[in-house]
């Protein structure tokens, strides 16, 4: 599994997360966000999330510190995806996934 290849004190931003599902299976540091807080309400209490709206002009995280950005079933509501695809490679560490 890819979540696998992220190393232990990485970071998984995972966009999108809905319920965390995924965030849970990390083995690294990670963060969700999602837009709808009715979905963030039942990730984890142990796991960070975020409210914030994947068209924003800038994701709520500074540049290059994550390992890996996900996004499962999210980008059908995505605005603007290559707004997004350039704030995913400007979170992304070099090399990251």
């Amino acid at each position: 599994m890819a979540l696998a290849s992220i190393p232990r004190d990485g970071l998984l931003i995972d966009l999108g997360c809905g319920d965390g599902t995924l965030l849970r299976l990390a083995p690294a540091r990670k963060v969700g966000l999602d837009l709808s807080l009715e979905g963030l309400h039942r990730v984890p209490g142990e796991i960070p999330s975020v409210c914030a709206d994947l068209d924003a002009a800038r994701l709520p995280f500074r540049d290059a510190c994550a390992d890996a950005v996900t996004l499962l079933d999210a980008l059908p509501y995505v605005e603007s995806p290559v707004r997004l695809f350039r704030e995913v490679a400007r979170v992304l560490k070099p090399g990251g996934s």
